[in-house]
């Protein structure tokens, strides 16, 4: 029996739990790699746009997080799915995509992405993603629990809205601390989640 991380196989209610086997999710770095295409966005969130826990960490990035930053800033809401409670999220600086020739464009089109993940953590294919691709990760200590990066110069974990407003304009503002910190994710992903390393 196989489950994707140490959080996950600890919440089953198991006896034998323990013989539950650990086996990641894992980046195909041929498909998710870093691109020069001009950034359009300052925020992303990505995912299954219909799935309950993508709902609310969406919901809360647009209705929590970007009210705190200036308006200027444009968060882009991207996946497959979109439910009309994600739909009544779009305004002029929240625009929200479901078509793509790839996922990966929404990546390359953008500064940072936002994992604010509360519920139905698991491993969090998008924080992986866009590691691999050199775009820093904001995400919640919950979504880095699975991930194991050392926080603050592989991935910045924040707990409320103003730690996430501060990290955001942090990484907008300090050019070498977003490089140092994209240059140590991409190194952590590939040490630690190269998918042609990951086997039973």
């Amino acid at each position: 029996h196989f489950i994707i991380c140490n959080p996950d196989r600890k919440a089953l209610p198991l006896d034998g739990h323990r013989h539950v086997e650990v086996l990641p999710n894992g980046v195909d770095f041929e498909t998710f790699y870093p691109n020069n295409d001009t950034k359009e966005y300052d925020l992303l969130f990505s995912g299954h746009m219909s799935y309950i826990p993508n709902i609310s960490a969406a919901k809360y990035a647009a209705t929590c997080i970007l009210p705190k930053l200036p308006s200027t800033l444009k968060l882009l809401i991207a996946g497959i799915g979109v439910t009309n409670e994600i739909a009544k999220l779009e305004k002029d600086n929240v625009i929200i995509q479901e078509d793509f020739v790839h996922i990966r464009e929404a990546f390359w089109k953008s500064k940072i992405l936002l994992a604010p993940m509360n519920i139905s953590i698991g491993l969090q294919n998008k924080i992986l993603q866009a590691m691999a691709m050199k775009v820093p990760v904001v995400c919640t200590p919950q979504a880095n629990e699975s991930i194991n990066a050392e926080a603050g110069t592989e991935i910045v974990v924040a707990s409320n809205p103003e730690e996430f407003k501060e990290a955001i304009e942090r990484l907008l503002t300090d050019q070498e601390y977003y490089h140092e910190l994209s240059n140590k994710a991409h190194s952590f992903v590939m040490a630690n989640y190269d998918l042609s390393l990951i086997h039973i």
